[in-house]
Parts: structure tokens; C-alpha cells; sequence
């Protein structure tokens, strides 16, 4: 099962690809997901509502987690502080 994903770069969806890989079996996840800063991408809107966005969120970490062995490491970029100023995080967060 995991074969197919060894030393290959995967084009898909994340929550999808992820929910097709077993418990505890990558070593490294990594992520650098759009941060909603309505940043113009091709194919992709960066401006959903917030609760929208967190939710979203707490599905791909659960699944990064879930498939990351308990000796396994996961990466994860964040906005430049830059970006992080003109984030649309309510001011109550």
C-alpha cells in the first residue's frame, strides 16, 4: 500500500491523499498550507471565513498527525511576519 507513495512527489488533494495512507507510517509530513490572507493563487481562494478556515485546518493536522509515526517529525511553515499583520484573525482570538 505504501509502495506507491515512496520517493514520489504526490499531485492531489491533501485531506484526500492523506486519509488513503495507514496510521503511524511516515516519517516526515510537511506543510505549507495557504494562510487566508487572500493572497491571489491560481485555482485556489485564500479568503474563506475564519471558523471555515480553522476547521479546514484542524482536518489536515489531524491527519498529518495521524499519519506521522510517534518518531516521525512534521513541518509546517508559517506566515512572514509581514503577513501575519495583515491577517483576518478576529482581535477576540
Amino acid at each position: 500500500m505504501i509502495d506507491k507513495y515512496i520517493n514520489t512527489v504526490i499531485h492531489g488533494d491533501c485531506l484526500e491523499v492523506m486519509r488513503s495512507i495507514p496510521d503511524d507510517i511516515v516519517d516526515i509530513t510537511f506543510a505549507d498550507p495557504p494562510f487566508n490572507l487572500k493572497k491571489k493563487y491560481n485555482g485556489y481562494k485564500d479568503n474563506k471565513e475564519f471558523t471555515t478556515y480553522v476547521e479546514w485546518s484542524k482536518q489536515w493536522i489531524y491527519e498529518m498527525v495521524r499519519i506521522t509515526k510517534p518518531t516521525g517529525c512534521l513541518l509546517y511553515t508559517s506566515p512572514s511576519p509581514r503577513d501575519r499583520t495583515r491577517s483576518r484573525m478576529p482581535s477576540s482570538a
